[in-house]
């Protein structure tokens, strides 16, 4: 095997296993309510573990010696909803017979329906599987756009590059906006004098980080 991709292979091992630690610790915040400073002093710290993930993902699939169609991905994404279906269900079945402390049909198909309807109420880990999914459907639409334009293994042309900072500041910009006027909403509402803790109890319940 070529050093390349030898060196491309261990690259990818060791972001993986860095990420996997950092999702661990990441998880291991306690709650808001036991420490709000470490919380999101830990939020801060490791809430990049699951975009390299996805980093990943692209990095695999958009290897231009990898063919990959929408048969190949279809079959991914499959793969995936047999995931969510089976432990989605488990999940929801078992949470809301907890919570009503009865067993009816009513309560299985409330869990079915939770899961057609991407709701991670139960099992917030799952989204995810169902961002993973989109991600699947996409890849195959960009595949031969990178293939077209990448020069070689490790170079990358200015049309990806623009197409890669577009889409940066466009999620960014986004961000910002859905963030901005979700903090407009909370003051709004709020009509205490004390609504900058309100707003970070909200936007933490909300977002999970400061």
């Amino acid at each position: 095997m070529d050093n390349t991709k030898v060196s491309k292979t261990e690259h990818i091992v060791f972001l993986r296993a860095i990420a996997t630690i950092a999702v661990v610790l990441y998880h291991s915040k306690p709650s808001v309510e036991n420490g709000l400073v470490t919380h999101n002093l830990i939020s801060l710290l490791f809430n990049w573990c699951v975009p390299i993930f996805f980093m990943i993902s692209g990095a695999l699939f958009f290897d231009p010696q990898k063919h990959v169609d929408f048969k190949y991905m279809i079959n991914k994404t499959l793969n995936v909803l047999k995931i969510i279906f089976f432990w989605g269900f488990i999940y929801n079945f078992i949470s809301i017979v907890i919570i009503e402390k009865n067993i009816s049909f009513d309560i299985f198909k409330s869990s079915i329906l939770m899961i057609l309807k991407a709701d991670t109420t139960y099992g917030y880990q799952f989204w995810y599987l169902y961002s993973l999914i989109g991600i699947y459907l996409l890849i195959p639409l960009f595949k031969p756009w990178f293939d077209k334009h990448l020069k070689n293994d490790d170079i990358i042309s200015n049309e990806c590059i623009r197409m890669l900072i577009i889409w940066f500041l466009l999620s960014t910009v986004l961000t910002f906006v859905c963030i901005f006027k979700y903090v407009i909403s909370v003051l709004r509402e709020s009509k205490t004098s004390s609504y900058p803790s309100i707003v970070k109890s909200e936007y933490i319940s909300q977002y999970g980080i400061l």
